[in-house]
C-alpha cells in the first residue's frame, strides 16, 4: 500500500493530468529550464526523470540530446499517459515511487527531478534511491519549490491544512542536509522564479562515493 500521502498526490494529479499543461504551462516551462541550465547532457547517457508528470523535461532532453536513453517515473499512471503522447516511441515511463526506484544499483549518469520532492513523504528514502541507481561520479539535480521564501512558506502552511497527509516545504539547508546524509556531495545551490509567487531552488550534487 502506498503512503497515505502518495496516494493523495496520485489521486489529486489524476483529475488533473489531462489540463495540467494548460493550466500550468508557465510554470512547467520556468522551472524545467531551471533544472536543465545545470544539467550536463551527453548523448548516450542514461537519464532518469524522478516525478516526470506530462513529460516536458523528457521531451526536451531528447532535443538537446537524441541519443540519451530516458526513463520517465512518476507516481500517477494519468500523468503517464499524457506524457506517453509526448515523448517519442519507444520510452520507458515507469508508474512507481521514488522511495523505491525500480531499477538496478549503478544504472543512470544522470537524475533530475523538478517540483516533485515536497510531494514525497519519505524525502530520506527518495534520495537514498536516487544515490543507489546513479552511477560513481553521476549528477542530480533538483528544483523545488524553496521553503525559505514567505510566498512558499505560506503556501505550505495552506496546503497542509487543506490537504490530509500533506508534506512540507524544504528549505535550502534541508536539503542539503538530506542530500548529505543520503551520500551526496552538494555542488550548487541556485535560485530560480516561475514567477513572482512560486519562488524555486536548484540543486546540485554528485556522488560523494565517485
Amino acid at each position: 500500500m502506498p503512503h497515505p500521502a502518495t496516494a493523495t498526490v496520485r489521486d489529486e494529479y489524476a483529475k488533473a493530468a489531462a489540463t495540467y499543461d494548460l493550466r500550468w504551462a508557465r510554470y512547467v516551462d520556468r522551472s524545467v529550464d531551471a533544472t536543465l541550465s545545470h544539467v550536463t547532457l551527453r548523448d548516450g547517457d542514461g537519464v532518469l526523470d524522478v516525478g516526470c508528470g506530462t513529460g516536458v523535461l523528457l521531451e526536451r532532453v531528447l532535443r538537446r540530446a537524441p541519443r540519451t536513453h530516458v526513463i520517465g517515473l512518476d507516481v500517477t499512471p494519468a500523468m503517464l499517459h499524457v506524457a506517453r503522447d509526448r515523448v517519442r516511441a519507444g520510452t520507458c515511463l515507469v508508474a512507481a515511487d521514488g522511495a523505491a526506484i525500480p531499477f538496478a544499483d549503478a544504472t543512470f549518469d544522470t537524475i533530475v527531478s523538478t517540483s516533485a520532492l515536497h510531494f514525497s513523504p519519505r524525502v530520506p528514502d527518495v534520495l537514498r534511491e536516487c544515490h543507489r541507481v546513479l552511477r560513481p561520479g553521476g549528477q542530480l539535480v533538483i528544483t523545488d519549490w524553496c521553503g525559505d521564501a514567505l510566498t512558499c512558506k505560506a503556501f505550505d502552511v495552506w496546503t497542509r491544512w487543506r490537504t490530509p497527509h500533506a508534506t512540507r516545504v524544504l528549505t535550502r539547508a534541508a536539503l542539503r542536509d538530506h542530500l548529505r546524509a543520503a551520500g551526496f556531495a552538494v555542488t550548487g545551490v541556485h535560485d530560480a522564479r516561475a514567477d513572482w509567487f512560486w519562488v524555486l531552488m536548484t540543486v546540485t550534487a554528485v556522488r560523494a562515493d565517485a
